[in-house]
């Protein structure tokens, strides 16, 4: 049941304000013509004046929802023949009789006359404006606030892929100037002295002091000994955060790896890299966690990201950036001052020695 804005009162009558005469009841007289009570001269009713329809029929003006009678109920419908004897007429059986045609939203009692209505604005027809669909409802303004959200959706998407490889493609690019000298340095291999010499060297190009370097040193000895390891998919272990093996496509993933330079094959996990830095955990993708100086730069922007970690305990900070199974950052408490050698010996070194 449909209930109007008034409780429910769909029909004329079922307003008080609203006065109805029928046959017998009260109200204007009828005009002998047409059967209608006629407005008085201040227009009360609001009822048509006398010949108002046949003036429409002939060409004149045509009616308009203000011309109309005030809503009645449908029973009020009256009939009229061809000589305007009453309101009752003879039928449609009747000799001569016509039926007034009425069209559906013309009948009184169908709905409210919107006229009538002062808590509605005028619609665009009776604004003067073009007849159509409004703007606020249209198909082409429902159609631009899905194209702006997918637009939207497709800028944040990208903004966040370019934000988390921003950093190492920067580092990569630095990594070109670095040196990346064998030439033993402290007691370290050649192969590790070259990715050491890596891991200094992008601390001083984002000119970051020694520090940063000894800790980022101590985290790779303690990781992989300063060997830059790619996976082969193989590992069966469980991996904490998720406690299953990995799937099929973490280990595609990890896989990739293979197709980069590289020192050694592992299998821990899906970890790749100086700093055993892993994809299902966020550090990147495979192609730049085997670049050391990508990976390096990686280390570094999460470490300064630590509130006051030039203050901390610099295995603590490791394990922080880390966060390895070490409890406390033991394993690289243990490296630490190895770490310090490594550094010192790199720091002071002037030109980039022969390998």
């Amino acid at each position: 049941m449909h209930h109007g804005p008034n409780g429910g009162k769909n029909r004329a009558d079922d307003f008080d304000s609203r006065p109805v005469f029928r046959d017998g009841c009260g109200g204007p007289a009828p005009d002998a013509g047409t059967g209608r009570p006629s407005t008085d001269p201040n227009g009360l009713m609001r009822y048509p004046p006398v010949g108002a329809g046949a003036g429409a029929a002939a060409g004149g003006p045509a009616r308009t929802s203000a011309d109309r009678p005030a809503a009645r109920h449908p029973a009020a419908a009256r009939r009229t023949g061809p000589t305007g004897t009453g309101p009752t007429g003879t039928g449609p059986t009747g000799t001569g009789a016509t039926r007034t045609a009425t069209r559906p939203g013309d009948r009184p009692g169908d709905r409210p006359d919107r006229t009538a209505r002062p808590d509605r604005p005028p619609n665009r027809a009776q604004a003067g404006g073009p007849v159509g669909r409004s703007p606020a409802t249209g198909p082409g303004r429902r159609r631009v606030p899905l194209r702006l959200a997918i637009a939207l959706l497709l800028t944040v998407g990208a903004v966040v892929l370019l934000g988390s490889t921003d950093d190492a493609a920067e580092s990569a690019e630095q990594g070109g100037a670095l040196c990346t000298s064998s030439a033993p340095v402290a007691d370290l291999s050649p192969v590790q002295s070259r990715n050491a010499r890596i891991v200094v060297g992008v601390a001083r190009q984002r000119g970051l002091d020694r520090a940063a370097a000894e800790i980022a040193v101590s985290t790779a000895l303690a990781e992989t000994g300063l060997i830059n390891f790619a996976n082969d998919g193989s590992s069966e272990l469980f991996a904490s955060e998720i406690d299953r093996p990995l799937s099929d496509i973490e280990r595609a993933v990890a896989r990739r790896s293979l197709d980069y330079p590289h020192d050694e094959v592992g299998n821990n996990l899906d970890s790749i890299g100086l700093f055993q830095q892993r994809p299902t955990t966020g550090w990147g993708a495979p192609e730049k966690l085997i670049d050391p100086a990508a990976a390096t730069g990686m280390f570094y922007d999460k470490l300064v990201r630590i509130p006051d970690w030039t203050a901390g305990v610099p295995w603590q900070i490791a394990q922080k950036v880390q966060s390895s199974p070490s409890a406390n950052g033991g394993i690289y408490q243990a490296s630490y001052a190895r770490a310090v050698g490594v550094v010192d010996a790199l720091w002071t070194e002037a030109d980039c020695p022969a390998a």
